[in-house]
């Protein structure tokens, strides 16, 4: 299993709705299926905004899966 790790605060701003500008795109203005069309032509920065979005339901979800929260959040 491997581990990825994620800015805490990079992008504390995405989660609360706020407008995110990173290479001149304002990220709040997308939709997520834009965003996963950006990542998917190569902007990484886009995959960084939707991880940090989702993150809170991404480590619930693993954790369902696990009930251990330290592997859910890993």
């Amino acid at each position: 299993m491997g581990t990825v790790a994620i800015s805490q605060n990079g992008f504390q701003g995405a989660q609360q709705g706020a407008q995110v500008h990173t290479s001149g795109i304002d990220w709040a203005q997308l939709s997520d299926a834009e965003i996963m069309l950006r990542v998917r032509e190569g902007d990484d920065s886009g995959f960084s905004i939707l991880i940090e979005k989702y993150r809170k339901q991404m480590v619930h979800f693993m954790f369902r899966m696990s009930r251990n929260q330290a592997v859910a959040e890993e």
